[in-house]
């Protein structure tokens, strides 16, 4: 009988896009000292704050260093990010400021790669807000997409995750104030969310706007 081969798990990477107003922020509510924040947004949180590890990042770098930062420390289990939008415009604004010419794209383009290989290998489950652009492919179709400035990374930051969910609202038309909060785990074909299939099931496609409940269900498969 062949040796079964041992299964390889590795700390979930989770991308949740959404324009502003979606709830992105507000998903991280019911987690407490276990998660480290990253708030490069630098904007008070829509909850209490019961995070131990809270930094308030005023540019890109500082972002970076509290990540590597994060990673090592032994009391945080998990990392959020909030957000790569504000992240890639501190790190243009800073590229425009240092760099000439081709260089500020140059520049621009390898620290995104330095920071989505940092994710990626991160020995720590990531969550990493972001906001959408519409990109179009060759065919012409148009597909909304985590939002980066320049064609090297556009429409494929997605790859560097494991799971990409969209935030949504719902309102009730005879009652505004009546709203549901919601992640969208699967594509319907104009966004690029993806959740694979045996952490919710296949028939699943909508899920509460609950990171914990997200990042927990996951680490339970």
């Amino acid at each position: 009988m062949a040796e079964e081969t041992a299964r390889i798990k590795l700390p979930p990477k989770i991308a949740v896009v959404a324009p502003s107003g979606r709830g992105k922020t507000m998903s991280l509510r019911n987690f407490g000292s276990e998660l480290g924040l990253i708030n490069i947004e630098y904007k008070e949180l829509p909850f209490a704050d019961k995070f131990k590890h809270h930094a308030l990042c005023q540019n890109w770098g500082q972002a970076y260093n509290k990540l590597i930062e994060y990673a090592q420390a032994p009391d945080i289990q998990a990392i959020g990010l909030d957000s790569f939008s504000m992240y890639l415009d501190s790190l243009m604004m800073d590229a425009r400021k240092t760099k000439k010419g081709f260089d500020v794209f140059n520049y621009y383009n390898e620290n995104i790669a330095n920071l989505l290989n940092t994710i990626k290998r991160c020995p720590k489950p990531v969550i990493m807000f972001a906001h959408p652009e519409w990109v179009q492919d060759d065919g012409g179709m148009k597909e909304r997409r985590i939002a980066v400035k320049g064609k090297e990374f556009e429409g494929a930051v997605e790859k560097h995750f494991s799971t990409v969910v969209y935030a949504d609202v719902e309102i009730n038309p005879l009652n505004p104030k009546e709203r549901k909060y919601k992640f969208i785990l699967n594509s319907d074909g104009t966004n690029s969310a993806k959740c694979p299939p045996h952490y919710f099931g296949e028939e699943v496609n909508e899920i509460p706007n609950d990171c914990k409940y997200l990042l927990d269900t996951i680490l339970s498969k």
